[in-house]
């Protein structure tokens, strides 16, 4: 066989290798609804929390399929804010800490009411508001559970790039903001799985001697 055949036909291989130890794509769910409230304690060291979130959701953001048999609440408490607000307008950082909870049902997946679907807490937070009347909250979630029906329909064992997001209406008060919650949205993402590279890496540490030996020949 000509040694360019031989390149190709190995080429071919390490390929193969790679897609048979390959996961299915990782996926990435997010849990999304609205209501509940929220209060900003404009303190030191304040934090902010939202109660009461109704969640409907769960889209499958590769497959664009919606799930929306799920009946949830979402609860959370930042971590300790860094500062306070000064005005109306401003943006406040917080620290690690605080917890997220939803727990609900989802009768798709058989997940009956009063069952924990995502646990979390928070390695940061960022909130802002506007003298307009409006507000966000978004922060990284760490230490993250997530239901173990829902994480094997998914193909979510290892997670990565997860926040949580929420925008709502403000009233402004002396010691602290408080107002409604328009929509929540909690994103939970999968890390690619380490054995498919491993392969390859081997595949090529095995292959490339026999290439260069091929062609030398």
């Amino acid at each position: 066989m000509k040694p360019t055949r031989w390149v190709v036909v190995l080429a071919a291989a390490f390929i193969l290798a790679f897609l048979a130890g390959a996961p299915a794509m990782a996926d990435t769910i997010l849990f999304d609804g609205f209501g509940g409230s929220f209060l900003f304690t404009n303190t030191s060291p304040g934090s902010l929390s939202v109660t009461k979130a109704g969640i409907n959701n769960i889209f499958d953001q590769v497959t664009g399929a919606v799930d929306s048999t799920v009946s949830g609440t979402l609860n959370l408490t930042s971590g300790s804010a860094s500062s306070t607000c000064a005005s109306s307008t401003c943006t406040v950082s917080f620290g690690a800490g605080g917890s997220l909870t939803i727990v609900g049902s989802d009768s798709a997946l058989g997940i009956s009411s009063g069952t924990t679907l995502l646990a979390a807490s928070f390695s940061d937070g960022s909130a802002s508001f506007s003298s307009s009347g409006s507000g966000t909250y978004s922060g990284d979630l760490t230490s993250i559970t997530l239901n173990p029906i829902i994480a094997s329909y998914y193909g979510l064992t290892t997670l990565t790039g997860s926040d949580a997001e929420t925008l709502f209406s403000v009233s402004f008060g002396s010691s602290g903001f408080s107002g409604n919650v328009a929509t929540s949205s909690i994103t939970i993402a999968a890390a690619p799985e380490p054995s498919s590279i491993v392969l390859l890496a081997l595949g090529l540490l095995i292959g490339l001697p026999l290439v260069r030996k091929r062609v030398l020949s």
